[in-house]
């Protein structure tokens, strides 16, 4: 990671800051998000509603179904 970090910051002549940026990384994902409609039940997806299961209700909020912000399935 941190020559990862050392090639970007030379290829934008940023050097002077490498101490700093590498003292402050943290843990992060990478997600790579496409658009797709047809997703299998139980993927992983951004947004829209949440997969349930079979006589699960989608919970309301003023009578309108809350959605879902994410779903990750982090085996993959």
């Amino acid at each position: 990671m941190e020559a990862k970090v050392h090639s970007l910051l030379e290829k934008h002549n940023l050097l002077s800051f490498e101490r700093e940026v590498l003292d402050n990384l943290i843990p992060c994902l990478c997600l790579q998000l496409e658009k797709n409609k047809e997703l299998p039940l139980g993927s992983s997806k951004m947004g829209g509603l949440p997969d349930l299961p079979k006589g699960c209700r989608i919970p309301l909020y003023n009578n309108l179904p809350l959605t879902s912000i994410h779903n990750i399935i982090l085996k993959k």
